[in-house]
């Protein structure tokens, strides 16, 4: 007699074990790629392997189908990265404006890559659990877990930055292109973070 859930003689895949591959081959390898800087991009098999162990996860027979699980793993991943890594590196620069500022940008731009990524990894909790609970989409949990984690504590700190680095310009009389393409992506930070 098959007792296991799913097709017969086929092991369920623990959370632990889905985790783990999940988390090695895909979000440790992607927050890797991003600090150095590099462009992601996933070969098809290997983001397939990924996201064939998020779907296995999430259609096993309960009580193994992991789709909760995952949904929340995803969003306590994101917002450990962004407490662990993003927001020290921020902080570190608070004694210098403009640095704070590039700073800040750059972990922006980076937590957009990698937030792209992880929805993309986990886009069968986001396609079948989401909409069934009626909860933020995973992109959405992303945005709020940067707002939480890391613009709450900076937006004076880089509000005052874009303040100054106006004013420098406007005294110096001269346009540094560089200096207003950041204050631009900064300001568009300002406006998705709210």
């Amino acid at each position: 007699m098959n007792v296991a859930p799913g097709p017969k003689g086929v092991t369920p895949m623990t959370f632990d074990e889905g985790w783990a591959a999940i988390e090695k081959n895909g979000i440790r390898r992607l927050h890797r790629i991003v600090e150095k800087g590099l462009k992601v991009s996933y070969g098809s098999k290997e983001f397939m392997r990924l996201y064939s162990v998020v779907y296995t996860m999430c259609t096993q027979k309960a009580p193994q189908n992991w789709s909760g699980k995952l949904y929340f793993a995803h969003r306590k991943s994101l917002e450990q990265y962004l407490s662990d890594t993003v927001k020290p590196a921020v902080m570190k620069h608070q004694g210098d404006l403009a640095m704070f500022l590039r700073e800040l940008h750059e972990r922006w731009e980076n937590h957009k890559v990698i937030l792209k990524w992880m929805v993309k990894i986990f886009a069968y909790v986001d396609r079948f659990y989401v909409p069934r609970l009626a909860i933020d989409d995973l992109h959405t949990v992303g945005m709020k877990a940067f707002q939480k984690m890391v613009f709450e504590d900076t937006k004076e700190q880089a509000a005052r930055a874009m303040v100054a680095m106006v004013a420098r310009d406007r005294n110096n009389a001269s346009s540094n292109v560089a200096d207003q393409r950041l204050m631009r992506n900064v300001a568009e930070m300002f406006m998705v973070m709210g």
